[in-house]
């Protein structure tokens, strides 16, 4: 199958066993279990899991010249036999405290880190494969005037025959990027983007909207991405499952070659897919990235949209349980 470069948002995750409720005391002292240490980010749930799948992955990040930034290149070469591009940048690597107590959705303390100074200018990519970047406000330099170092990116992309893929990250209200007018920035991309694969809580922290789950606004959503330019929308509701919605045949003809040679199949979709039941939760952390990672290897292989978007919900679930992700092939 064509080759996938992934790009963009990479840290070191640092996860302990919560005990409990998991709630706190000031000056309190809570006993954990043992310490995970793993990649998170874009780079390392979704590039893992494609590599997972059976795909040939390359990525490209950012990193610092520091200790955390050693460990993050030897588990990057170890996850990536197809190449690991770290790029070493003046600020601290990016490392994540993943807190997940049980019964309770899990929380990060976040520092972005050499994310923010990353452009990927350089970041080599294939020739008619799949280019996926992710995480824009985690990484303030792609996003910095109007996104244009992620619009060079995402041209570059297309120049060499490339399926473009976009996911985003939820935007913390307290931090810069939620200062950013988040509908001029992802609207730029639109016609650049095949696939747009964000959460539900990724566009409503992104645009000021209400968080309650509301179908409605969720194909609105959907239907208004494909309208500015987006091939294929995918939003990641959780438990919900996926809302999927494709721009016409010419649009998607206009894409990377195999997302091009597909156009057919692909065109004039919508619909709600739901989530494959999950028995037992492990983690939930990476659930996301392995459902982009599914959309991404069903396009690969050519599976068409229904069988794309069960791989992707098939993808999310296996990581959740924590169990091996099945292996694909072209037509499978």
């Amino acid at each position: 199958m064509a080759e996938v470069a992934v790009i963009g948002h990479i840290c070191l995750d640092l996860e302990p066993r919560q005990l409990g409720d998991g709630s706190f005391a000031a000056g309190s002292l809570r006993t954990v279990g043992p310490l995970s240490m793993r990649l998170g980010g874009a780079v390392a749930g979704a590039g893992g899991a494609l590599v997972d799948l059976g795909l040939q992955v390359r990525v490209a990040a950012g990193i610092g010249a520091d200790r955390p930034g050693g460990i993050v290149r030897q588990i990057a070469g170890e996850m990536f036999p197809g190449g690991a591009e770290l790029t070493t940048l003046p600020a601290a690597t990016s490392y994540s405290v993943v807190l997940q107590p049980a019964g309770q959705d899990r929380m990060f303390l976040h520092h972005p880190g050499a994310n923010d100074l990353y452009t990927a200018s350089d970041a080599r990519l294939p020739n008619g494969g799949l280019v996926h970047f992710g995480y824009p406000p985690l990484m303030r330099s792609m996003v910095d005037d109007a996104g244009r170092h992620l619009c060079a990116l995402l041209t570059r992309s297309r120049g060499q025959g490339n399926v473009t893929s976009l996911d985003m990250a939820v935007v913390d209200p307290q931090s810069p990027a939620a200062k950013l007018p988040w509908r001029e920035i992802l609207g730029a991309p639109g016609p650049l983007t095949d696939v747009f694969s964000p959460s539900i809580d990724d566009l409503t922290s992104a645009f000021g909207l209400p968080g309650a789950f509301d179908a409605a606004s969720v194909e609105r959503l959907a239907g208004e991405l494909v309208e500015v330019g987006y091939g294929i929308v995918g939003i990641m509701c959780g438990e919900r499952g996926i809302y999927l919605a494709t721009g016409g045949r010419e649009r998607l003809a206009a894409g990377g070659e195999v997302l091009a040679r597909q156009a057919e199949q692909w065109a004039d979709v919508r619909g709600w897919f739901p989530a494959q039941q999950v028995s037992t939760v492990v983690s939930t952390t990476g659930a996301g990235d392995a459902a982009s990672a599914g959309l991404l290897a069903g396009i690969a292989a050519g599976l068409g949209p229904q069988r794309t978007v069960h791989l992707a919900t098939e993808v999310a679930a296996a990581r959740i349980e924590g169990r091996p992700l099945p292996r694909i092939s072209p037509q499978s």
